[in-house]
């Protein structure tokens, strides 16, 4: 399937976010996992891809519920920043060790066996942040849980607007 092109929009994140977890939640992935969801009020837009952002939510979401195998917590904040976004997915699973922690973001790099992971998941996740100016920041501690902060820059009014002469 070709790569199709990179497309912005304006975009509120709170409906991306909602609308990722009614989906994951439709595909029966949530059973046994307490999703609290808190959604900012008045955040800033961003100017996002919004089915790539998507993938990314899916891809942190499902590697949280995968990491919680008998059930657990996923809270999901989104928050404002000084000039950006927060998009927070805490998850109450085993956590991730230090060895490993450096290395989720590389390509292939996968803690699943073979068959359902490709190990691309965070290292393309990471990628279609960076394309957006994000950061993908990680929290994690052995027998807590980890915490993936996702931040946005959020859209500047009239960037894209060519300059109006009067």
């Amino acid at each position: 399937s070709r790569q199709r092109e990179f497309e912005p929009e304006a975009s509120g994140i709170n409906p991306v976010v909602e609308q990722t977890v009614a989906m994951v939640r439709r595909q029966g992935s949530l059973d046994g996992v307490t999703v609290k969801e808190t959604y900012g009020e008045e955040l800033p837009a961003v100017e996002v891809d919004i089915s790539r952002m998507k993938q990314v939510f899916l891809n942190i979401i499902n590697n949280a519920v995968y990491a919680m195998k008998d059930g657990g917590s996923l809270t999901i904040r989104t928050t404002a920043a000084s000039e950006a976004v927060r998009i927070a997915f805490e998850d109450s699973g085993p956590g991730i060790p230090p060895d490993v922690l450096s290395r989720i973001f590389d390509p292939f790099f996968t803690t699943k066996p073979e068959v359902s992971g490709t190990g691309l998941g965070l290292s393309v996740s990471l990628g279609i942040v960076q394309s957006h100016g994000g950061t993908i920041d990680v929290d994690s501690t052995v027998g807590k849980g980890s915490t993936f902060t996702i931040t946005l820059p959020r859209k500047i009014d009239g960037e894209d607007s060519p300059e109006t002469i009067d």
